[in-house]
C-alpha cells in the first residue's frame, strides 16, 4: 500500500522537476531588445553577458549603452542572472554600485516587471538594451527590436 506521504513527495519532486524544465527553456528563449534605430542583428549569450557586466559599454556604431533591468523575480531576469550572468541578482547589484561609485560606469535602468515597461524604455532611448523571454515580447511592439541570443 503506497502511503500518503510518499505520494505527496513524488508530487513535490515531479513540480520541482518541471519547474526547473520550464525555466530552463525559458532561458533559451531571450532575446535581447534594443531601439529600432540600433544596427545591431545579432547578439551572442557571451556578448550579452558582457554588456551586462560592463564590459563592453558601446555600441559598434557610437553611443553608451545604457541598460534595462527587470526586478529579480522577474521572467527574464531569472534567466538573465541565472543562465547568462551566472551570479545572484544581489552580487550584479553591488557589482554596478561599485562601478558607479569608481567612475567606471552608469547603473542599469529599473523598470517595473512587464515586457511594456522593458518595450516603453528601450524605445524611448536609442542606446539602450533590455532582455526579454521571446513569449513574453509583445508582437509588432513600435519602436524597439526583438534580436534573439544566441
Amino acid at each position: 500500500m503506497i502511503s500518503v506521504k510518499s505520494t505527496l513527495r513524488a508530487l513535490a519532486l515531479s513540480a520541482v522537476c518541471l519547474l526547473g524544465a520550464f525555466s530552463q527553456a525559458a532561458a533559451e528563449d531571450l532575446v535581447a531588445v534594443v531601439h529600432e534605430s540600433n544596427g545591431v542583428s545579432s547578439v551572442s549569450k557571451d556578448e550579452l553577458k558582457q554588456y551586462y557586466l560592463g564590459q563592453i559599454t558601446n555600441w559598434g556604431s557610437g553611443g553608451v549603452v545604457s541598460l534595462v533591468v527587470q526586478p529579480p523575480n522577474a521572467s527574464a531576469s531569472k534567466a538573465l542572472f541565472k543562465q547568462i550572468l551566472k551570479m545572484a541578482p544581489s552580487r550584479f547589484k553591488h557589482l554596478w554600485q561599485e562601478k558607479s561609485l569608481s567612475g567606471q560606469g552608469v547603473a542599469p535602468k529599473k523598470v517595473g516587471g512587464s515586457a511594456d515597461a522593458v518595450i516603453s524604455q528601450v524605445s524611448s532611448k536609442p542606446t539602450a538594451l533590455g532582455v526579454l523571454i521571446k513569449s513574453e515580447a509583445p508582437a509588432g511592439a513600435s519602436g524597439v527590436k526583438l534580436i534573439p541570443v544566441q
